[in-house]
């Protein structure tokens, strides 16, 4: 495993990160969408798919991040999702009740001839984890 990512990156199904939205913001669901957004570009990540109504966000693969040399080849993308409080919804009241996450991490050595991958290793980056956990607790979080 590359040196750049030997700290950073964990083999495995990345975990659903969860951010409980505070009461004081969660009924302004515009703010919270352009918020998340706005946070998930800031930290490197071009939009691939947005959904509002639903709350979606995926993300396109971004190999620059974190640069490894030689043959390796490490790919992060993100999927967040805003979810409602369902209580609620019935009496036609939107509140967001959390922001969840997750980031995953794909590291794979690539034959320059053939340009496939002879090893892959599927997981996720804790740093960048951790770096967006922070700036979404820090706009969305309950203190």
């Amino acid at each position: 495993m590359p040196t750049a990512v030997k700290n950073r990156f964990v083999v495995g199904e990345p975990k659903w990160q969860e951010i409980p939205v505070k009461d004081s913001i969660s009924r302004n669901y515009r703010s919270i969408w352009n918020d998340l957004v706005g946070i998930i570009i800031e930290n490197g990540f071009d939009i691939s798919t947005m959904e509002k109504d639903s709350g979606y966000i995926r993300t396109n693969e971004n190999g620059g991040l974190v640069v490894v040399k030689g043959k390796w080849r490490y790919d992060i993308k993100v999927i967040a999702k805003v979810i409602l409080n369902d209580e609620l919804l019935d009496q036609d009241i939107t509140e967001v009740e959390k922001i969840r996450f997750k980031v995953y991490g794909n590291l794979a050595k690539v034959s320059k001839k053939t340009g496939l991958a002879s090893r892959s290793f599927n997981g996720y980056d804790k740093l960048i984890v951790q770096d967006l956990f922070d700036d979404m607790q820090l706009i969305f979080g309950r203190q």
